[in-house]
């Protein structure tokens, strides 16, 4: 554990690297993204937050990247910081998430769209099990 509580995931740099981003889809800020910038911050060896206003959200949790970034202002503006090994390629993972290029709800790199799920419980069970799972 690191100092200020969260699991250190086996960063590399005590340097974070900040960059300066802005939400430019005419839709906003949603929970496509979201999801998708989420699972980049779960799968990357490090910590990734997300600040706006003084106000920073675990970039790993759906919910704390809603509540921080999805507001009317269709060009929102925030920095990502980021402490870890290989922050650039985690970088780039957020900006594509951000211009729509991560197509589908589950982030499919092949740009087909998600079809009818088949299991019970329909979309609303299909988008609920989207979310990330954080392991301990």
């Amino acid at each position: 554990m690191e100092e200020n509580g969260k699991e250190d995931k086996g960063g590399g740099s005590s340097v974070p690297v900040i960059r300066e981003m802005t939400v430019t889809d005419p839709t906003g800020f949603h929970c496509l993204p979201a999801g998708q910038i989420a699972r980049i911050a779960m799968d990357f060896r490090g910590t990734i937050e997300v600040e706006r206003d003084g106000r920073r959200a675990d970039a790993g949790s759906v919910m704390q990247l809603l509540a921080l970034l999805a507001v009317p202002d269709k060009n929102v503006k925030f920095r990502v910081i980021i402490n870890g090994k290989d922050p650039e390629a985690a970088i780039e993972g957020i900006e594509k998430a951000l211009r729509g290029e991560i197509s589908g709800a589950a982030g499919q790199q092949d740009g087909t769209p998600p079809q009818q799920p088949k299991q019970k419980g329909g979309w609303a069970h299909y988008l609920t099990s989207l979310i990330p799972k954080r392991s301990h």
